[in-house]
């Protein structure tokens, strides 16, 4: 019975030696260096950060429509006029139509010549839609931005979560530590009595049996402490096993301001969450792009100027090697397809208008349950202090009492289980309260205010 224990304990060693080990190599990590790094290496950010880009070019489309439109083109034909070769497809021997779509005086419509020219197209005015457009692609990239932070603060929280997990582990690991030094102590002075015949062999065979289980309890914690290290790899973005030193943290150091009140609390989560201020931008570019698609049916006018050289012909009068003109366009009918996407709009704007009025409702009963949570976690730590400073002080008099013979090991041994819970949910109260803390800043929109810097640099966008 004596050798299975002290192989138990050799493995106990091997691993708190395997973890100590690889602490050493990579030495300290704080909780701001462990957000950082999961800013810089969770692949969510980067695809965050496409969708980004990707607004941002289609805003650069949408401008281009004020830009003007330069095409370089030539053409050579062979035939009399109005032959049918190049012609258009609906009537291909009609004179004054522009053949193979070209435009400018490479597409004059003599078909026995040559021509070559720069043709401009530079639009006048088209009755805002236009930068109606642009204004609605340019909330579009805001509210992919506000989308973007929102990833960035779902991914600062799983990081403090990690973090604090890995801390709350490594107090559990404490305690059982400490737990196996005190039943290897009643197991050495239960022992002692039942040698000397002054206690009978059962105070031996249920010290044994507790410090056995202290054994195994004290495995399990490390073997927890190794997962929650990985949990806080892969948050980090990490695909390697490290495990750090971490600092505990102190909630009067935090840089994180909280509120510090429930009407607080919801002022500043209306303020400053990005899912609230992202349905705002993309009920803005709703109401743009309405306005962009009615004008649709208003008229249009654009310049047109054309460069270049041109075969003489006996159709020709005035040899010039330029042409210039305007274009006025006037919408009749649309067969419906202007207004179809005038209704899909105005549905679009709808629903964006519900789920924001639907997030808001959430957010503020986010903030309110987040900001009692804290309450409730602080009054807790305070709780489980006193009890455990109380458990303490009953297993130190029980284990007098046993050694003085005057109680028994029942009595010891429930001193102990005390003591452990007490202890165990001390670090529980503690670890709840970092978590209710790390829950209130991300719900009010704290993480990602202290952090904005570092998450637009995530994002590459300027601050």
């Amino acid at each position: 019975m004596s050798r299975t224990p002290f192989r138990f304990d050799w493995i106990g060693v091997l691993v708190v030696g395997v973890t100590s080990a690889r602490a050493q190599q990579v030495g300290h990590l704080t909780l701001r260096e462990a957000m950082l790094s999961a800013l810089k290496g969770r692949p969510e950010l980067v695809a965050a950060r496409s969708q980004v880009d990707a607004s941002a070019a289609r805003l650069r489309q949408a401008r281009s429509g004020t830009l003007p439109n330069i095409i370089l083109q030539g053409v050579a034909t062979d035939g009399p006029a109005g032959a049918p070769t190049f012609g258009p497809l609906e009537n291909p021997a009609l004179l004054g139509t522009n053949p193979m779509s070209l435009e400018g005086l490479a597409a004059d419509p003599l078909k026995k010549q040559f021509g070559a020219g720069i043709t401009i197209n530079q639009p006048l005015f088209d009755f805002g839609r236009t930068a109606h457009l642009s204004a609605a692609k340019s909330n579009l990239v805001q509210a992919s931005i506000q989308d973007a932070e929102t990833q960035a603060a779902s991914v600062l929280l799983e990081v403090q979560r990690s973090y604090f997990e890995v801390l709350h582990r490594k107090s559990i690991l404490k305690v059982r530590e400490q737990d196996q030094i005190q039943r290897r102590s009643t197991l050495e002075q239960a022992r002692a009595f039942v040698e000397a015949q002054i206690r009978s062999g059962v105070d031996l065979q249920t010290a044994l049996a507790n410090e056995s289980e202290s054994k195994s309890q004290l495995l399990a914690a490390q073997n927890d402490l190794l997962i929650a290290y990985a949990q806080l790899n892969h948050d980090m973005g990490s695909t390697t096993l490290s495990t750090p030193e971490l600092d505990s943290i102190k909630r009067d150091s935090r840089p994180i301001d909280l509120p510090t009140s429930s009407e607080e609390a919801l002022d500043m989560a209306l303020k400053h969450r990005p899912e609230v201020l992202s349905l705002e931008k993309q009920s803005l570019a709703a109401s743009q792009m309405i306005k962009g698609i009615r004008n649709e049916l208003l008229p249009r006018l654009d310049f047109i100027g054309s460069v270049g050289a041109l075969r003489p012909s006996s159709l020709i009068t005035t040899d010039k090697n330029y042409a210039v003109g305007v274009a006025l366009s006037i919408p009749i009918f649309t067969g419906g397809y202007v207004e179809g996407r005038l209704s899909e709009e105005r549905s679009k704007k709808n629903l964006v208008d519900a789920q924001a009025k639907a997030l808001i409702e959430g957010v503020k009963l986010q903030a309110t349950k987040t900001w009692l949570d804290e309450r409730t976690a602080s009054s807790q730590v305070e709780t489980r202090k006193i009890q455990k400073v109380a458990a303490d002080k009953a297993l130190e008099l029980a284990s007098e009492r046993y050694r003085l013979k005057l109680s028994s090991l029942v009595e010891l041994n429930e001193a102990e289980s005390l003591a452990v819970r007490a202890a165990e949910q001390l670090a529980s109260a503690e670890f709840a309260l970092e978590i209710a803390n790390s829950n209130l800043a991300w719900a009010t929109g704290s993480t990602l205010k202290d952090f904005a810097h570092e998450v637009h640099q995530a994002l590459g966008r300027t601050p």
